[in-house]
């Protein structure tokens, strides 16, 4: 695979090196503000490189894997593509590893942690273009009327919280998304981590069907089939909807990531809210309980039929400034960048010190081929919250689609 210098793309800091034209393939996060960044991003960089353009495109997560799909097996589509991070070494043998050849006074404003999570087979694959951590999202107002003291530190805590809210007509105790959709898996994750949970064990096979896997899904299923605190039929409910259920006043607590700060404070600037990290298991067995967040990556990536990859890395240097990644992330990401994290606004708001400061207890998606893990898993919750599979034969299922998925990429080796 051709490598990159970083050189070619320093020169074109000076404008008007030669006329070309890129395209950028971004996807919705549903962030107030979010396509008037693209916009002044691109007419900046424009302004910057008379001659050269960038084509932008802005699509829906829901067509994202199919299109870059797509795109790879034609050998053409857009230059530059987020991509998330459970789809990168699916992707990889399409991609040019071109973060490799950045110099180290550029990589080294990126947290560590974030910098490499996108490291496979050697190799660098992208830079962090979105990063969120995730907390509970819970109301003061309603905690205050219902005499309770604060937000729930373990389950039980949440649990007894999620009982004195709950309302049958609304507002719900807590919002969960159990849609057979990306993202509504993760809610689960929460539950499954903070007990102590991991994929693997250490002999390298699936441990999701463990003890604490078992008891901590027996306890996120009976949140709603057993105690009735969540919104009606939460399998037809995505994340996006549960949030925005939250937004409208009808859920009293939800678990999301930091987009809903802004969404919240454009749309109902009357909410009243607060901002926790996410409960831990309670201190019996089997739980190993351990405060934890989960932290997903979205990265930048360009794929090798990139024809103007001078003007590529010339684009991804430009976007990385400190002003445009403060811009960006004050919509509703975490900061992969050490100076903007640092920054009054990140620093001085009590809501966003939460999804900055648990950075270091993140718990993240094996980097492996992941989408076939992930359906499999969307479909398991669902059997298991519409009573068709009990607990532990559902967990059962999703080990053996893991161990299936580990075996065949130790063969592609």
């Amino acid at each position: 695979m051709k490598r990159l210098a970083i050189a070619t793309a320093l020169l074109l800091i000076a404008p008007g090196c030669h006329a070309a034209e890129i395209t950028f393939q971004a996807w919705s996060y549903h962030m107030p503000g979010e396509r008037e960044f693209y916009d002044r991003l691109i007419a900046d960089f424009q302004q910057a490189h008379p001659g050269d353009s960038v084509a932008f495109e802005f699509g829906e997560w829901d067509a994202a894997h199919d299109s870059i799909a797509g795109w790879l097996e034609a050998g053409e589509g857009p230059d530059l593509v987020v991509v998330p991070d459970m789809w990168l070494t699916e992707f990889a043998d399409g991609l040019v590893p071109y973060v490799d050849d950045l110099p180290a006074e550029f990589t080294d404003q990126f947290f560590e942690v974030l910098l490499n999570k996108a490291r496979y087979r050697g190799h660098n694959w992208g830079l962090v273009w979105a990063t969120s951590t995730k907390a509970l999202f819970y109301r003061t107002d309603l905690f205050e009327q219902a005499g309770l003291s604060g937000p729930p530190g373990d389950w039980d805590e949440l649990l007894t919280c999620a009982q004195r809210l709950h309302r049958w007509d609304s507002p719900y105790g807590l919002g969960i998304p159990v849609e057979p959709t990306y993202e509504s898996t993760d809610n689960w994750y929460f539950f499954f981590w903070s007990a102590g949970g991991e994929f693997f064990g250490e002999d390298g096979r699936a441990a999701v069907n463990s003890p604490i896997g078992v008891a901590s899904l027996k306890f996120y299923r009976d949140l709603a089939r057993r105690h009735h605190v969540t919104q009606p039929e939460p399998t037809s409910w995505s994340r996006k909807e549960t949030r925005r259920y939250f937004i409208e006043g009808k859920v009293a607590m939800h678990a999301n990531g930091p987009w809903l700060i802004a969404d919240a404070a454009a749309s109902n600037p009357d909410l009243a809210w607060a901002v926790a990290p996410l409960p831990m298991a309670p201190d019996r067995a089997p739980f190993e309980p351990r405060r934890v967040t989960q932290v997903i990556t979205d990265h930048l990536v360009m794929p090798e039929y990139c024809a103007e990859r001078e003007l590529a890395l010339a684009f991804v240097e430009f976007a990385y400034q400190d002003r445009y990644r403060q811009a960006f992330c004050e919509l509703g990401m975490v900061p992969e960048k050490r100076a903007v994290a640092q920054s009054d606004f990140f620093q001085d708001d009590p809501h966003w010190r939460i999804f900055v400061d648990i950075i270091p207890d993140g718990k993240f998606i094996p980097l492996m081929d992941w989408e076939p893990i992930e359906l499999a898993a969307q479909q398991m919750l669902f059997r298991v919250f519409t009573g068709r599979q009990d607990v532990q034969s559902a967990l059962d299922d999703l080990a053996a689609v893991m161990d299936a998925q580990v075996a065949a990429e130790q063969a592609g080796e």
